[in-house]
């Protein structure tokens, strides 16, 4: 698909969430990368690995059954996509330490999912970017504008081939840290069990919100990835 056509089908994309979103609840806050405009969408149109994410305060109502809403409207509109409704914004306040910590987390979460086709080149790409946004460095000094248009390419779907050796250019000018070490060794696949139990650790004292802190260290403690 040509550049013009991948960007019709993320604007088609784009108003379908609108859209269910409103005729499920008008109160709904989107967030994440929907709300910022850098979803993913394969290059031929036909998949996202973006979730909708949702915020709606002061409600009894079961945040599955929202979620369920949601995501019924969606597939009528022929886009299966994962929906998450909170009554409340855990990544309200993040600190850059919490959010390179949480890539880490993200990796090795979704770990045994890089065996996918395309999946390993977005994971890989959103990770390195969250890592080289929160490191306190200007990426003028360690990284070129090219390899940084790469990796946002890759991770709004557009390319495909952001790969592991993509990913240790992308970081290994960064500020050094225990994090940024092991997510060296995870990119390679290496030491993964240990790398994940040092992240449980990590996640368990981190100063992140308490449910984030804990459903994040529940799915690692949980099995290998989802």
């Amino acid at each position: 698909m040509r550049l013009s056509g991948w960007l019709q089908r993320r604007h088609e994309l784009s108003t379908s969430v609108l859209l269910a979103i409103r005729e499920t609840n008008s109160r709904f806050r989107l967030k994440g990368s929907f709300a910022r405009h850098d979803f993913h969408l394969l290059e031929d149109g036909s998949k996202t690995f973006s979730d909708i994410d949702l915020v709606l305060t002061d409600n009894a109502r079961d945040h599955r059954a929202w979620e369920a809403d949601v995501a019924k409207r969606m597939i009528q509109q022929g886009w299966p996509i994962r929906v998450s409704v909170k009554h409340f914004d855990p990544l309200k306040k993040v600190t850059p330490a919490d959010s390179q910590l949480l890539a880490l987390t993200e990796l090795a979460r979704f770990n045994i999912r890089r065996t996918e086709p395309h999946f390993d080149s977005y994971i890989l790409a959103k990770t390195s970017l969250t890592l080289a946004k929160n490191s306190g460095m200007k990426h003028e000094k360690g990284l070129s504008d090219n390899l940084i248009q790469f990796a946002k390419l890759a991770k709004l779907g557009f390319i495909t081939e952001f790969d592991e050796e993509s990913t240790i250019h992308m970081i290994e000018n960064l500020p050094q840290s225990p994090v940024l070490g092991h997510f060296r060794e995870l990119v390679w696949k290496r030491d993964v069990s240990g790398i994940r139990s040092w992240t449980i650790t990590q996640l368990k004292q981190s100063t992140m919100h308490p449910w984030l802190r804990d459903r994040m260290t529940q799915i690692l403690e949980e099995g290998p990835g989802q």
